[in-house]
């Protein structure tokens, strides 16, 4: 799972938010796959700011923590078997 990259520099604004591209940039994902979690409703929370999205930085830190030790295979649907 991504989790906030320490090399990265990024500034965030007067409230803690930072773009999409930064928030990407610290999760090492791109911003297309933030984008597709926002759609999915899987990733950290995001801010609209007008028509432009934002992320807390306490967000991103708290989402990595939440995500820590999930894998596809414990959070797996059960199969559904027909005749079972």
């Amino acid at each position: 799972m991504p989790e906030i990259s320490t090399s990265t520099t990024i500034s965030a604004d007067s409230l803690g938010l930072v773009s999409v591209d930064d928030a990407a940039s610290l999760l090492s994902i791109t911003p297309r796959t933030l984008r597709r979690w926002r759609q999915q409703r899987v990733g950290p929370r995001c801010v609209f700011v007008g028509r432009q999205v934002r992320y807390r930085l306490t967000e991103l830190q708290a989402w990595t923590q939440r995500a820590e030790g999930y894998t596809r295979e414990s959070h797996s649907r059960p199969s559904s078997k027909k005749g079972a």
